[in-house]
């Protein structure tokens, strides 16, 4: 951790997958104009390697358009799992949505509806951080730890 050698027992990236697929909030940050962090919790899935985000934030959006650099963390301060990469907009015909809607309705006891939402945005993760803390919030040091750097596209 830190730019040291890593003595760390290496976390697997199944224990990763998992927490990405049960987490029921990811904390998306965009950048604003000015340069600033702008970190919003969404609803989302992973899927096929994939983060797709329910982003209903006009500053999101906006900030999404001009700067498609995310960083997405999922809420929790000792298993951690922070996803950087590449967001996209989907449209509305993209043939990834029924695939999107059927993880995504299940899990958040919702129907989707692209009429009055839109289409989620697609997170193409180029660096996967994770690490497991120990004790309370932490405090005893980190027990584990993994980095998985990827190309253009993760293959699951």
């Amino acid at each position: 951790m830190y730019g040291r050698v890593a003595t760390l027992e290496p976390i697997e990236w199944t224990w990763v997958v998992e927490r990405l697929e049960a987490a029921g909030t990811y904390w998306l940050a965009t950048t604003n104009d000015d340069g600033t962090p702008h970190p919003r919790p969404v609803w989302g899935v992973w899927v096929d390697g994939r983060l797709f985000l329910s982003v209903g934030s006009h500053v999101h959006n906006r900030n999404l358009r001009q700067r498609p650099a995310v960083a997405v963390h999922l809420g929790d301060g000792v298993e951690v799992v922070a996803v950087h990469g590449t967001a996209t907009q989907l449209d509305r015909d993209d043939p990834v949505l029924p695939r999107f809607v059927e993880v995504y309705d299940p899990k958040y006891s919702w129907q989707y509806s692209f009429d009055e939402l839109p289409p989620p945005v697609a997170v193409d993760p180029s660096v996967v951080v994770a690490w497991r803390s120990a004790g309370a919030d932490g405090r005893e040091g980190f027990r584990a730890a993994g980095k998985w750097v990827f190309g253009a596209r993760l293959s699951p």
